[in-house]
């Protein structure tokens, strides 16, 4: 196995003197030359972009102004609403102004971005004065965003200074070549993915995935023109976008023709995609939201949505957006109802044989290109912090109250057969720490990963893994079978309890979506050359901002109050080598912060990174980043030295739990 060498020896110095500038001023106050048009031909056509400056701290730990030509803005396919989207072709009839951003693909919330359904575009970063053809490999990054939100042109996915560090780099001898970068925007939310009737329509609901198949497809037609190289194509992503790869891996006319690599950051293999059925569930709630029945013609609610407003559209993705709960818990394969929006699975048995996504990519892709994947230490905290409030429910005070509000009794018996009998009159909070329920730590663990018992028509229950020798559901083996996962329980609920259940929760949550999942996705390709890594890094800044996402920057902030966790997209800031936060916000930086995205925004953008550490059976070896030791770091035998998570993920593949 290698080890990285001469790449971080190259850069040690830089590490080093980029340490000194522990803030993230630019340019000491001066402009920087204004942007100049910049005009190229291809395939007849005339594409208008921008010569902008960029200022990058080089290698020598100077600051450097480096000029880089952007394309933004191009258009790559026309997408009617609910339709599959069409490549547009480039020729010589239309000449194209590519000089702003184009517009973001509708989302829910404020964005700051314009957003419209004409959002199929792209962006190319490159080189000043690239020729065609200069064969430049070509990096295309596919955002994040739970399938809810998230662009190409959000300031922290653009790729000029990762492309700027390239050409730097390239003209200081540490790089053998610059790059190209790519990012693009697909459909979301309802508009990205909504159930059809596969007999009728084979190809599927899943208009953002085959958005990005039309992305790669145009890439792969006209890169070379702007000088890059199609047979050197690595498709990255993050959450949503790590998801997006995942499924675009299965597709053997994509895989290994419009990308030749792939980067994974924190795709959450555990997060099942929901079933036919699930995904017609939805529909059916749609059909009501719409119709006022279910029984309305498929056709004719098709030709309603076709005639609503963007904004009435968006309204009814918000009121589908309340029954989070019950998609959580009726939703099949447990887990899959978290992510409304992702896309489902089109196959079903003695059915739609499906187009996009015909299976669940967690036990069933085969890696045909080189392939990273990894996780983030703190990653699901993010996740959990929605939810953990309500782990803190049955706290009292020194004189026996309730700390977060009164008590509650039950109106009438709660009688679940052979489990649970409790007559009238009894408090609620006795209920809720009854053994066979497990306190709220039990109720949402049973919740997300099956277990919940049927208690009425509303409350129907969810099982849909079931361990015969056990008689259990996964969520009911995880809370009870796996000693790891089991939570403090008792009358004498305190603060100190119900905050080590958190850390329990979150523990699982990580092991059970990332962490393990992403180890047994390797394993499962030993074939292909596969790197596995896991960044560690906690920096100056909580990549969460408090006044966006309060919980979650809670979750994501260490006791100290001085560290950001390295929690789910973290590392984002540090492979785009920007200081900006989840918000969009600029943040201060420390010296070990500017170490970091020194080293990854460059080792990221390396053949090394898919050469150097190369997972082997033998060693069960992975890429630490960000730790204690050397920025970048191979390490061998996963978890020896982390908390046992590689004895966690062996004894959770050993039950089965790992498999929907």
């Amino acid at each position: 196995m290698k080890k990285y060498t001469r790449s971080l020896i190259a850069t040690g110095i830089a590490l080093a003197l980029v340490a000194c500038n522990d803030d993230s001023s630019v340019n000491d106050g001066k402009e920087l030359p204004a942007s100049q048009p910049v005009t190229i031909e291809v395939n007849g056509a005339k594409v208008t972009g921008l010569t902008e400056s960029n200022e990058i701290t080089a290698l020598s730990g100077n600051k450097e102004v480096v000029r880089v030509e952007a394309f933004k803005g191009i258009k790559f396919a026309d997408g009617e609403r609910f339709q599959h989207s069409s490549l547009v072709k480039v020729d010589g009839s239309t000449d194209i102004d590519a000089t702003e951003f184009g517009y973001i693909c509708p989302q829910l919330g404020e964005t700051g971005e314009a957003q419209a359904e004409d959002c199929l575009n792209l962006n190319i970063w490159r080189p000043a004065g690239t020729e065609a053809n200069a064969e430049l490999p070509v990096y295309v990054f596919i955002h994040g965003g739970s399938f809810e939100s998230g662009s190409g042109s959000t300031e922290l996915n653009r790729g000029d200074t990762i492309v700027a560090q390239s050409i730097s780099d390239y003209e200081a001898g540490d790089r053998s070549e610059p790059f190209i970068a790519v990012s693009v925007n697909y459909r979301l939310g309802l508009l990205g993915s909504l159930w059809v009737d596969g007999k009728e329509n084979p190809k599927g609901g899943n208009y953002g995935i085959g958005d990005q198949k039309r992305a790669l497809e145009w890439i792969n037609d006209y890169i070379s023109e702007f000088g890059g190289d199609a047979g050197n194509v690595t498709v990255y992503g993050e959450s949503a976008g790590a998801m997006s790869i995942g499924i675009l891996q299965e597709d053997k006319d994509v895989a290994g023709q419009d990308y030749q690599r792939a980067i994974m950051q924190s795709n959450p293999y555990g997060i099942a995609y929901k079933n036919y059925a699930s995904a017609q569930s939805i529909w059916n709630d749609v059909k009501v939201a719409v119709t006022g029945s279910e029984d309305t013609a498929d056709k004719n609610v098709q030709d309603l949505l076709a005639d609503m407003s963007l904004e009435e559209v968006k309204g009814l993705q918000q009121n589908l957006k309340g029954n989070l709960l019950s998609y959580l818990i009726e939703s099949k394969p447990s887990t899959s109802g978290f992510l409304p929006f992702a896309p489902y699975i089109e196959k079903k048995a003695f059915g739609p044989a499906g187009h996009h996504l015909t299976k669940q990519p967690l036990s069933n892709t085969d890696f045909n290109v080189e392939t990273v994947i990894g996780f983030n230490t703190d990653e699901s905290n993010l996740f959990t912090s929605m939810f953990e409030p309500l782990l803190y429910a049955n706290i009292k005070n020194k004189d026996g109250e309730f700390v977060l509000g009164g008590d509650v009794v039950l109106q009438e018996d709660f009688i679940i057969e052979g489990v649970i009998e409790l007559p009238k009159g009894t408090s609620v909070r006795e209920l809720l720490e009854h053994e066979a329920i497990g306190g709220m730590y039990g109720i949402l663990v049973k919740a997300f990963f099956g277990g919940i018992p049927k208690v009425s028509e509303s409350i129907p229950g969810n099982c849909d893994v079931i361990s015969f020798a056990a008689g259990l559901c996964k969520g009911q083996q995880l809370f009870s079978k796996v000693s790891d996962y089991k939570p403090e329980l008792g009358s004498g609920y305190s603060l100190e309890m119900s905050t080590a259940n958190i850390r329990t929760a979150r523990m699982l949550a990580n092991d059970m979506l990332f962490t393990c999942p992403s180890r047994k996705v390797v394993q499962n390709n030993v074939a292909t050359s596969t790197t596995m890594y896991h960044y560690e890094h906690e920096s100056q800044f909580n990549f969460w901002p408090f006044d966006a996402m309060p919980l979650a920057s809670l979750s994501c902030q260490n006791l100290d109050g001085l560290k950001g966790k390295a929690c789910h997209a973290a590392e984002l800031p540090f492979v785009f080598g920007k200081a900006i936060n989840g918000a969009g916000q600029p943040v201060l930086t420390n010296a070990k912060d500017n170490q970091v995205m020194a080293a990854m925004s460059r080792e990221w953008f390396k053949d090394t990174l898919f050469t150097d550490n190369e997972w082997e059976s033998g060693s069960d070896n992975y890429l630490k980043i960000g730790g204690e030791g050397n920025i970048f770091e191979s390490a061998a035998n996963f978890g020896a030295d982390d908390s046992a998570i590689g004895a966690r993920c062996d004894d959770l593949e050993a039950k089965g739990l790992l498999d929907f």
